[in-house]
């Protein structure tokens, strides 16, 4: 009689760990899914503002060049307007990117593949920036040279000087993240 007790007792304690455990992972997953879309929201927001600003970009330009004392050469606002159309086709692409990941239509495996390309735009997109704005800001200092204020000059130089590295770290670290996540995915 004891023994069919006990029998009895240790299924029912089965059936409460079993039904513990399943609740806990459809907490775990709702979780994790929620703060996979609040990370894809924040990233989204994030481009949105970015546009923006961009789209702020010429008027800033035309008004110290309407305004002030210093008037942009031609080439200046050529490489301003250059940069502005590659970033704003970036961010384009990157938020067409981060519509594509739907992380409850899709498997895990699709949507860490889709993480992944949407890194990579990142990357690729960032580089492109790179590339336009070199001449953008190769301009900008020669301009600040023609002006003759020699602390303007330093400051920019200094400018240039910290934001390359910080850049660059930057950049390598989301390239090696991005090709371990790649890497992780391909081994599975």
């Amino acid at each position: 009689m004891e023994l069919d007790e006990l029998k009895t007792g240790l299924q029912a304690l089965d059936r409460r760990i079993d039904s513990a455990e399943t609740r806990i992972s459809e907490m775990a997953a709702g979780i994790s899914r929620g703060k996979f879309l609040n990370v894809q929201q924040r990233i989204r927001r994030t481009l949105r503002v970015q546009i923006v600003l961009l789209l702020f970009l010429p008027c800033m330009t035309l008004n110290i060049t309407r305004f002030g004392t210093s008037h942009y050469t031609t080439a200046m606002i050529l490489m301003s307007a250059l940069f502005v159309v590659a970033m704003l086709i970036r961010q384009t692409i990157l938020l067409d990117s981060l519509a594509r990941i739907d992380i409850e239509r899709q498997s895990i495996a699709a949507a860490a593949a889709a993480v992944v390309r949407f890194r990579r735009r990142l990357i690729a997109g960032s580089a492109a920036g790179a590339v336009c704005a070199v001449p953008f800001i190769t301009a900008i200092g020669l301009h600040i040279a023609s002006l003759g204020d020699r602390y303007m000059l330093y400051g920019f130089i200094f400018g240039i000087a910290v934001g390359i590295p910080i850049g660059l770290n930057l950049f390598l670290r989301k390239l090696r993240e991005t090709d371990y996540l790649a890497k992780a995915l391909a081994d599975e």
